[in-house]
């Protein structure tokens, strides 16, 4: 049998910026030396952005029979904020 010893994360002074979205908040992050992944809480938040309105969009044409259905996607992401 191979055991493998767990090794802890080493942040040092290297930082990781990710970049906020739509609905998510972004920061400042450190980074460990030896696999490279965020470590812990951010040492600075930036705030979600929040949607920005694009332009309406016909999703389905009306027809006699049915109505048709126009919705506004973010700019941003393509998420529908409204229909």
């Amino acid at each position: 049998m191979v055991y493998w010893t767990l090794r802890y994360w080493t942040a040092t002074d290297k930082t990781k910026t990710v970049d906020p979205t739509c609905n998510d908040d972004g920061g400042l992050y450190k980074v460990c030396d030896v696999c490279g992944e965020t470590v812990g809480e951010p040492v600075e938040v930036y705030p979600a952005k929040g949607h920005t309105a694009g332009e309406w969009q016909t999703e389905t044409e009306a027809t006699c029979e049915d109505d048709g259905r126009d919705i506004l996607p973010c700019s941003a992401c393509g998420e529908t904020i409204h229909s």
